[in-house]
């Protein structure tokens, strides 16, 4: 283990050039260092369940082991009734990397789980309710979720939603790859969760369709876009709901113009 008390060799150096600092420049490049190896964008403060989209309750906010993205306790599906131990993976680092699955009815990872046969979760077959269908020779059993959904929406859509246009692999691996470049921008922050309704409730009297990187994700996972070009309308829906609502000289209203222009450059790359 770490002993978090002792500092590290990159501290010590940092320490170093703090005590033979002899102008004002040499002390500003040292703040400036420390400035860039801090982690703000993973401190609990700036943290919000990615449900709900609130911070409060930090009592019972999991942190990600995997992302550092927060998520309530009770915003969980299914809720969960205490903090797990031992690491705990969002839904979003789960469908991402499929050999660190968790049970999504209890939580644990002991075992062998099985694999939703619509959604990325897994599920141990023990964890299933007593009506579910639970033998060795089921290969399409569903958890609990997809199983409620299923149910549902049959009598609402009697056409198999299976006859729907989807994203090809390739098309669906390359706005993937495009929405996770975006999401590493250092102008990104603004545009990767949606607005918060209760801190400016007129934002959504203004923008009609809003849009943002979370929801663009939650719909390349449930496979609702049928062209790429509809991912990119909707990647473009994001900055110019930013032009509208924000002056141009404003620092959102900056970062989505250089936004928007990196998207286009390389949508432009990946076209080609």
């Amino acid at each position: 283990a770490i002993d978090s008390s002792v500092p590290s060799n990159s501290l010590c150096l940092w320490r170093e050039a703090i005590s033979k600092a002899t102008s004002a420049s040499q002390l500003a490049m040292c703040m400036v260092r420390l400035e860039q190896c801090i982690a703000w964008e993973k401190s609990l403060v700036k943290v919000f369940c990615t449900v709900c989209h609130k911070a409060d309750n930090e009592s019972l906010l999991l942190l990600c082991d995997g992302c550092d993205r927060g998520t309530h306790t009770y915003c969980c599906k299914p809720r969960l009734a205490a903090i797990p131990v031992g690491d705990w993976f969002c839904s979003f680092c789960v469908s991402a990397f499929p050999l660190r699955r968790a049970c999504c009815i209890c939580g644990g990872r002991k075992g062998q789980p099985t694999k939703c046969a619509t959604c990325p979760r897994a599920f141990h077959r023990k964890c299933l309710p007593a009506s579910s269908p639970k033998g060795p020779k089921n290969d399409s059993l569903k958890c609990p979720h997809c199983a409620k959904t299923k149910r549902k929406t049959r009598s609402n859509s009697p056409q198999c939603s299976g006859l729907a246009a989807r994203l090809t692999s390739d098309d669906l691996f390359l706005c993937r790859s495009v929405l996770r470049d975006l999401e590493k921008c250092a102008d990104a922050a603004p545009f990767k969760y949606p607005v918060n309704r209760k801190q400016f409730p007129e934002y959504y009297d203004v923008i009609k369709q809003p849009m943002d990187f979370q929801t663009i994700k939650s719909k390349l996972r449930e496979q609702k876009y049928t062209t790429k070009e509809e991912f990119a309308d909707d990647v473009r829906l994001i900055f110019r709901n930013c032009d509208y609502f924000n002056e141009d000289s404003s620092p959102i209203g900056r970062s989505g113009h250089k936004m928007r222009s990196i998207f286009e450059t390389k949508w432009t790359e990946v076209e080609s």
